[in-house]
């Protein structure tokens, strides 16, 4: 009889050594873009990054940090989109 080693199947070790890497370098990029308009949340994603990126490279990290850049892109594009409402308009001199 013989035996195997039975690895759960979100632990596995992700396809590509690279992936991690890489994605890391989109969020830190996204990171660095909100911080410029929205400091205390880019300080925050930052950390949340770091904490997924420093733990082991296995697929519930590397979607941890999927979840941060879709995150971090979601904010960015509601900082990209211009008021609607006039609210951040200059206000009117009388």
């Amino acid at each position: 009889m013989s035996s195997s080693i039975v690895v759960p199947m979100d632990n596995r070790p992700i396809a590509d050594a690279e992936d991690m890497p890489n994605l890391y370098r989109v969020v830190l990029d996204r990171v660095t873009e909100l911080e410029r308009s929205d400091r205390p949340m880019g300080e925050r994603m930052r950390r949340l990054a770091i904490r997924a990126y420093s733990t082991s490279w296995d697929r519930p990290q590397y979607g941890r940090l999927e979840l941060v850049a879709d995150q971090l892109r979601r904010r960015l594009e509601q900082h990209e989109r211009p008021d609607r409402t006039g609210a951040n308009r200059g206000a009117c001199c009388t």
